[in-house]
């Protein structure tokens, strides 16, 4: 079984298009563990009336909302977790129909599978909003509506051999993989309180340096990405503190987090093989 993490905040008519994607798709043992990084009585309420619509059982867990704390929030769903393997999704990311059928496929211990996202267009974004029909995700609806990165993102592609020795980034809006191997370097680093950088960069590097391969399944495992206005800013100076912070964290060379699914505890596993610390 898969457990789907989709992580969210606030934006309740995406969450109802990301489970309706869901309900469509071909493989069909799997968990979605919904990931508030807030408590908001609407969730709540939302899926008490909906959940019953879905063939897939829904868990929710949620915490107080004091700011970014997506990494907190992460952690808390791999515990809970049922599934040996762990599929990411953004909550304003539609999957592909056979997106969990290829990371079922792919998903292997010492392996990890990243996807990519195509960046819808305001317009394609609208139309599935006022339609609630992820119908409207496929190639076909992108090269028509437009899109607002590379369209080679919408295709799929399912005969593309996989690129084990992948050098391009994770993204944290589309990855997966065994839930041991993520608890070999202790998930996410809750050190982290700002998006773009602890949820995914530092958890490579991290999975990267404990010997698990990162593998593309770029033209297979495709997410859809409603347009929305940047909520963050990557230049900022707390961005830029929040790279020199995994730049410090790399040189240490510890894959094992000392903040993460466990607390107050001291890194292991450096990088250039000394050991346990």
């Amino acid at each position: 079984m898969i457990s789907v993490i989709i992580s969210f905040y606030k934006a309740l008519d995406n969450l109802e298009l990301m489970l309706s994607a869901l309900q469509q798709q071909s493989f069909q043992d799997f968990e979605v563990i919904i990931a508030e990084d807030d408590n908001a009585q609407q969730t709540i309420d939302f899926l008490q009336m909906e959940k019953t619509k879905f063939h897939f059982p829904i868990l929710h867990i949620s915490q107080e909302d004091k700011g970014f704390r997506k990494c907190k929030i992460l952690n808390k769903a791999i515990e809970i977790a049922s599934g040996d393997k762990i599929v990411f999704l953004d909550g304003d990311c539609l999957p592909h129909r056979h997106l969990l059928k290829h990371y079922n496929e792919t998903i292997n211990e010492g392996i990890y599978c990243i996807g990519r996202r195509v960046m819808l267009s305001q317009k394609l974004s609208k139309k599935l909003k006022e339609t609630k029909n992820p119908v409207y995700t496929s190639f076909i609806a992108c090269l028509m509506n437009g899109v607002e990165n590379e369209l080679k993102h919408a295709l799929y592609l399912p005969w593309i051999k996989e690129n084990k020795g992948n050098k391009r980034g994770i993204l944290g809006c589309n990855m997966g993989g065994y839930k041991s191997d993520l608890l070999a370097v202790n998930g996410f680093d809750e050190d982290y309180q700002l998006p773009a950088v602890g949820e995914d960069s530092d958890l490579e590097w991290r999975l990267r340096s404990c010997r698990i391969s990162i593998k593309s399944v770029f033209y297979k495992c495709i997410t859809y990405h409603l347009h929305h206005r940047q909520s963050h800013d990557g230049n900022s100076m707390e961005q830029i503190n929040n790279r020199d912070m995994m730049e410090i964290k790399r040189k240490a060379g510890y894959c094992f987090c000392s903040n993460g699914i466990k607390k107050n505890v001291s890194p292991k596993c450096k990088i250039n093989g000394a050991g346990n610390a």
